[in-house]
């Protein structure tokens, strides 16, 4: 009976009901700045990805995004692939910062996250349970998505390859509530496709 009590303690310490989504921070140029290193990209109907990463704020018990890394890779109209992840991993060192998502472009699709997009995502929120995934389509909208419960078990379950149906079951994703805009805060680029 001991341990309830002080399980509640910590949990109004935390101030959060079990089960809930650490916050994630996003600068309001993110998403802005992200289209202009994507816009050649873009306009020849080609996807571009870039690696969310942050910091951890401890007195606010939230993730903040400082750094969009945009790594070495190979797009298509309907497909992103990162290369040279160990230069990722490189950057990440020397600014001492963590993976909280990715960000990519549908150039010419709405805005969704497809099979392969899901199963990428299944990675980040496999490392991170908040992970997220943002997806700019200029011909639709912009949208923060994450994987669902349902969608984890279902995609960790799941040894299909690129494109492919998830027949009959919908609810494997959804609109990420845990994000929240950081108000006069910038975070940085830092564009390896050209080093």
């Amino acid at each position: 009976n001991n341990n309830n009590n002080n399980n509640n303690n910590l949990d109004s310490i935390f101030k959060k009901q079990p089960g809930t989504l650490t916050s994630i921070y996003m600068t309001d140029n993110l998403v802005s700045d992200f289209i202009r290193f994507a816009e050649s990209n873009t306009s020849r109907d080609i996807e571009t990805c870039g690696v969310l990463t942050g910091k951890y704020l401890h007195s606010e018990d939230s993730y903040l995004i400082t750094h969009v890394i945009i790594p070495k890779q190979k797009g298509s109209a309907n497909t992103v692939q990162t290369l040279a992840e160990e230069e990722l991993i490189g950057v990440q060192e020397k600014y001492g910062v963590i993976t909280l998502g990715w960000i990519h472009t549908h150039p010419s699709q709405t805005c969704f996250l497809s099979s392969v997009d899901m199963h990428c995502q299944l990675s980040y929120q496999i490392m991170m349970n908040n992970a997220i995934a943002i997806v700019y389509a200029p011909k639709d909208k912009t949208e923060t998505f994450t994987l669902t419960k349902k969608g984890i078990n279902i995609l960790s379950n799941c040894n299909c390859q690129g494109f492919h149906r998830h027949e009959g079951v919908s609810g494997l994703y959804q609109k990420a509530n845990h994000v929240h805009l950081a108000k006069h805060q910038k975070c940085k680029f830092i564009d390896l496709r050209k080093k």
